[in-house]
């Protein structure tokens, strides 16, 4: 009777030993799995960071474009208005030519 109460014994022991080895087997894989998605988050971040810097970068270009067009139209606007009054002159001075 004792004989069999041990072997039970150190067969429930075998089993519950069995039982933390399948344990601990897959918390080590659920800790190798953390660490590639913690891997692959990283690499998100780093994909995301550089997508904002280049969409940043994008928005200052087209800015500076747009600063760039408004800045070449005032020019414009303004070699039209000297180009006028260049006109007017050489007219006045046409005139008073012609009264002299």
């Amino acid at each position: 009777e004792l004989a069999r109460e041990r072997g039970g014994a150190e067969m429930a022991a075998a089993e519950q030993e069995g039982t933390q080895a399948g344990l601990r087997e897959e918390v080590a894989s659920l800790t190798a799995q953390v660490s590639q998605l913690e891997a692959q988050v990283g690499t998100l971040q780093e994909d995301t960071a550089s997508s904002a810097a280049k969409a940043e970068s994008r928005v200052a270009e087209s800015a500076a474009r747009e600063a760039e067009s408004g800045a070449r139209g005032e020019l414009e606007a303004r070699c039209a208005a000297a180009e006028a009054a260049h006109e007017a002159e050489s007219a006045a001075r046409g005139e008073l030519e012609a009264r002299c």
